[in-house]
């Protein structure tokens, strides 16, 4: 009887580990090419649960407040709302994974002239 309920607790506990969030919080450092050269950009991401919430900041915008940010496992999913001047805002949609220090990432966006997207990776600040 003792083992039965051994066996159903470490199942039980095996089967909740997918829908634990990967370790995200904190500052992440990365890089993207521009036609300007190379901008440095620094995400701070803290999860909630299945929520993410943070920011992302840069030379070019300022801080930006992450919206619709999403975890689950290791994958996440996040938009930015860029002010891109009077009568202009462009909306950056990213999707990607933690894997210990590295946070790769797909971005995603439509500047106007058709929908672009980048990859980059963003290392985990020590």
């Amino acid at each position: 009887m003792k083992f039965r309920m051994l066996a159903f607790g470490l199942l039980a506990m095996l089967a909740a580990l997918p829908t634990l969030a990967a370790d995200i919080d904190g500052k992440w450092n990365a890089s993207v090419d521009t036609p300007q050269g190379a901008l440095a950009l620094v995400f701070e991401l803290k999860a909630d649960g299945d929520k993410l919430s943070g920011t992302m900041s840069s030379d070019m915008t300022g801080a930006v407040p992450i919206s619709e940010g999403t975890i689950k496992g290791n994958e996440v999913t996040f938009k930015l709302n860029i002010d891109a001047g009077p009568g202009g805002a462009l909306t950056i949609a990213y999707r990607g994974a933690v894997k210990g220090d590295d946070l790769k990432l797909i971005s995603k966006f439509d500047a106007g002239q058709g929908e672009s997207e980048t990859e980059l990776v963003a290392k985990r600040a020590k």
